[in-house]
C-alpha cells in the first residue's frame, strides 16, 4: 500500500520565487504551449464555464501544498479545462501550477482513486475518458447510494433543513430567469446536498460526491443538457416536500426516478440509446429499504 507523502507540518515555501505568476494560478502562455484547451480555460477564468464552487470548497490559502494540488487539477477537469483523454504531464503542471512534482505526483494519486483520472503504463496520466459504460456505473451507484440518502434524510427532516433547501431552489430559478449556467448548476448542487447531508451519514457524503461530480464531467461536455434545469423544477420541489412531509419511501423512489431520467438522457446524447427502462423500480428500492435503518421500540423499565 502506498504510505502517505504528507506526515507533519511542512515548512513554510516561498511560491512564488522572483515574481511572474503566482502559485496556484494558471500560466496561460504554459498552458498554450503544453497543448491544454485554451479557449476553455480562458472561458473559465471569465467565469463562462460552469464549476459548481459551493461553500463546501475550502479556502487554498489554508491547505497543504499536496491538498492545493489536488484541487486546482480537481477542479480543472470537473471544468472541462483539462479534456477527456487529456496527457497531465507532470513536468507541464508543475510549470503551470507554479508548485512543485512532489505534491503534484501526490495530486495524481488521489485524482486516480478518485476516478478522475488514469494512469498509463509507460505513458503517463490522463485525464479518464468519457463512454458509456463508465456513465452506467457511474448511475447504478447512485442509483442506490442517492435515494439511500435522501430516505435516511427525509425520517429526519426539520424545518430549518427545509429552508436551507428552498433557499437553494430559490437561487436555482433566479440563475434560470437570468440565464447564468454556471450560478444555476451551483445551486443545483447545494439543493441536492441540502437533500443528503440530513442523512446523518459522513460515509454516504463520502460516497457520492466523487459519483456526482464525475456526472457533472458529461453535463460539461453535452452542451444540450445545459438547459435541462428548467424542466426539472417540478420534481425537485416534490423532492423536497416529500422529505418535509418524512414520506421516506416516496422520497426514495422519486429520487430513484429523478437520476433514471438524468441517466438516460446524458445516454441518449452520448449514443442515442437509454440506460434504463423507466418504472422499474422494484430492485434497487428493495435494496434501499433493506439497508435503511428500522426503528426501534424503547423497552418499558
Amino acid at each position: 500500500m502506498r504510505k502517505a507523502v504528507e506526515r507533519g507540518r511542512r515548512a513554510p515555501v516561498d511560491e512564488n520565487p522572483g515574481g511572474g505568476t503566482p502559485a496556484g494560478q494558471l500560466d496561460m502562455e504554459q498552458v498554450e504551449a503544453s497543448g491544454f484547451d485554451v479557449q476553455r480555460i480562458r472561458q473559465a477564468e471569465e467565469g463562462k464555464v460552469y464549476m459548481a464552487e459551493t461553500s463546501r470548497a475550502n479556502d487554498h490559502g489554508n491547505r497543504t501544498l499536496a491538498a492545493r494540488a489536488y484541487s486546482l487539477i480537481h477542479d480543472a477537469i470537473l471544468r472541462g479545462q483539462f479534456r477527456p483523454g487529456s496527457r497531465l504531464r507532470i513536468e507541464e503542471l508543475v510549470k503551470v501550477f507554479k508548485l512543485s512534482p512532489t505534491p503534484i505526483r501526490e495530486a495524481l494519486y488521489r485524482l486516480e482513486a478518485v476516478g478522475l483520472i488514469e494512469s498509463i503504463p509507460h505513458r503517463g496520466a490522463r485525464v479518464a475518458e468519457l463512454s458509456v459504460e463508465d456513465l452506467q456505473e457511474l448511475f447504478e451507484a447512485r442509483l442506490v447510494l442517492e435515494p439511500l440518502a435522501i430516505r435516511k434524510a427525509a425520517s429526519r427532516f426539520t424545518p430549518e433543513m427545509a429552508d436551507k433547501a428552498r433557499t437553494c431552489l430559490e437561487r436555482l430559478r433566479t440563475a434560470e430567469q437570468n440565464h447564468d449556467f454556471m450560478s444555476a448548476w451551483a445551486a443545483h448542487t447545494d439543493f441536492h446536498y441540502a437533500l443528503y447531508e440530513p442523512s446523518g451519514s459522513s460515509w454516504l457524503i463520502r460516497l457520492i460526491t466523487p459519483l456526482w461530480e464525475s456526472s457533472e464531467r458529461y453535463r460539461i461536455e453535452l452542451s444540450s443538457l445545459q438547459e435541462d434545469l428548467p424542466k426539472r423544477t417540478c420534481e425537485h420541489e416534490s423532492l423536497l416536500q416529500a422529505c418535509i412531509n418524512h414520506q421516506v419511501s416516496r422520497a426514495a423512489t422519486e429520487m430513484h426516478e429523478h437520476l433514471e431520467f438524468t441517466g438516460n438522457e446524458i445516454a441518449v446524447q452520448l449514443t442515442g440509446e437509454r440506460l434504463f427502462e423507466r418504472g422499474n423500480l422494484s430492485e434497487p428500492i428493495a435494496a434501499v429499504a433493506a439497508v435503511s435503518p428500522k426503528k426501534t421500540r424503547s423497552k418499558k423499565p
